[in-house]
């Protein structure tokens, strides 16, 4: 993408074209990305018409299940809204940040997918394969007019067939596990004839449609194995651990160890280095330099901060003993 090759900054944004990002949309998304395991944080998603199903909500789960990979988005219970941040089997690539480090070492966007659809799912995998987390939080909210674009230019047809080719190539490409691969390659007849039952018109338009996929994914199958191949060594987690991590809390917390409760703090140093020039030092209970006070407090937390002042009196000083006592260099 030309937007990820001229960035420089530490975080991507995503958003689609047909996403309206609510107020407070991005401070919740950074927050999240402050554990430097987490990979990606997902906004939850709203359609712009409050009547219509939620076929979409930004909080994702996916299992492997008869040799087949099954994607749903999911209601956040009231639980999950309680939280800062829940796993998520992936981060929708129209609506979440990203770590741009980790982007770039994954390899970004794969374009095996290419044009369209699933892109985002291998990214969060292949991130969760290799020990970081995906979230999702109910804090930022964007309105989506879902398939705006795509609809009116290729139609929900070939969308969806590009959609199940991309489920073939998600799995060759990335399931490593030795009994899901057999799952996938022996149960691959049982699962087209499974799907074709879902309502086409007719039985055999439906089985036409899964062999077109199927035909559309093969030609790409020594791509899929040749990057399975090279990344299977940076692997750290399996895909039944990450499975288990991505849809459920309890199985997260057993894998991460992380309190989803509170937002990780870095330890001092580690984050950036801060200069802060004043025209005054600022003192705690002085006048309105209080708030530059607990600000500089709260950013040695997590920063390296040195502040530039100067000084009315040498008395001054006296006042800048917390600031230094929180490793602020003066």
């Amino acid at each position: 993408l030309a937007g990820v090759q001229a960035a420089t900054r530490d975080v991507l944004v995503f958003l689609n074209n047909d996403m309206e990002v609510k107020p407070g949309f991005l401070g919740p998304l950074l927050e999240g990305l402050r554990d430097p395991k987490v990979f990606g944080v997902a906004a939850e998603v709203f359609f712009r018409d409050p009547f219509r199903r939620r076929e979409e909500t930004g909080r994702t789960r996916g299992t492997i299940e008869r040799g087949w990979l099954k994607l749903a988005h999911i209601e956040p219970s009231r639980d999950e809204r309680a939280l800062a941040l829940v796993p998520t089997f992936w981060a929708g690539g129209g609506s979440a940040a990203f770590d741009r480090r980790i982007y770039l070492a994954i390899g970004g966007f794969d374009t095996l997918y290419d044009p369209f659809y699933m892109e985002d799912t291998g990214l969060c995998y292949q991130g969760w394969r290799r020990g970081f987390r995906l979230m999702f939080t109910s804090r930022a909210a964007v309105l989506h007019e879902h398939r705006g674009t795509s609809r009116k230019v290729f139609g929900d047809d070939y969308i969806d067939n590009v959609i199940r080719r991309n489920q073939h190539l998600f799995l060759w490409r990335n399931v490593t596990d030795p009994r899901l691969t057999a799952a996938v390659i022996g149960g691959l007849p049982f699962a087209m004839l499974l799907r074709a039952q879902r309502p086409r018109g007719h039985y055999l338009a439906g089985l036409w449609f899964e062999v077109k996929a199927f035909l559309r994914a093969l030609p790409r199958l020594p791509e899929a194995l040749r990057k399975r191949c090279a990344d299977r060594p940076t692997y750290r987690w399996s895909d039944r651990q990450v499975i288990a991590a991505a849809n459920g809390i309890a199985a997260h917390r057993a894998l991460c160890g992380t309190d989803l409760g509170a937002l990780p703090v870095p330890e001092p140093g580690k984050g950036r280095k801060i200069l802060v020039l004043s025209a005054r030092l600022p003192r705690r209970g002085h006048d309105g330099s209080w708030v530059l006070f607990e600000r500089l407090l709260a950013m040695a937390k997590r920063h390296r901060v040195t502040l530039f002042a100067f000084l009315d009196h040498p008395d001054e000083a006296i006042g800048s003993a917390p600031l230094s006592e929180a490793g602020i260099e003066l």
